[in-house]
C-alpha cells in the first residue's frame, strides 16, 4: 500500500493501536539546530515509526518519509534556534510536557 504523508494518520487510525504521538512520548521533540544543514533527515523515532508501519503491511514509508510527516504535524520542532518560531513553539511544548508530568 502506498502512502502519502497526509495518509499516515488515517493509516494509524485504521490499523490498530498506537498513534504517531506515541513515538515522541506525547509531546513534540525540540531540536536545537543552529543551521539548516544540521537538521537530520531521519531519527531513531522516525525509524521506529517506519518499522511499525512496515510491520502493519504498509510500503513506501521509510524513516525519511516518517520524519517529514513528524515535522509536518508538529511532532518535531526543527526550526533553527535563530528562527522567530523556535521560541514560541519551544515554550508551548514545555508547557505541554509539564502539564503531562505534573
Amino acid at each position: 500500500m502506498r502512502l502519502t504523508i497526509p495518509c499516515l494518520l488515517v493509516a494509524y487510525a485504521v490499523s490498530g493501536p498506537g498513534l504517531p504521538v506515541n513515538f515522541v512520548d506525547g509531546a513534540p521533540i525540540i531540536g536545537k539546530w543552529r543551521a539548516l544543514s544540521a537538521i537530520p533527515a531521519q531519527t531513531v523515532e522516525s525509524k521506529a515509526m517506519s518499522k511499525d508501519l512496515k510491520r502493519r503491511g504498509f510500503r513506501f514509508v521509510g524513516p525519511t518519509v516518517c520524519y517529514a510527516f513528524m515535522q509536518a504535524v508538529g511532532l518535531v520542532n526543527d526550526h533553527t534556534t535563530s528562527c522567530f518560531r523556535y521560541k514560541e513553539l519551544t515554550e508551548r511544548s514545555r508547557r505541554r510536557r509539564s502539564a503531562q508530568s505534573g
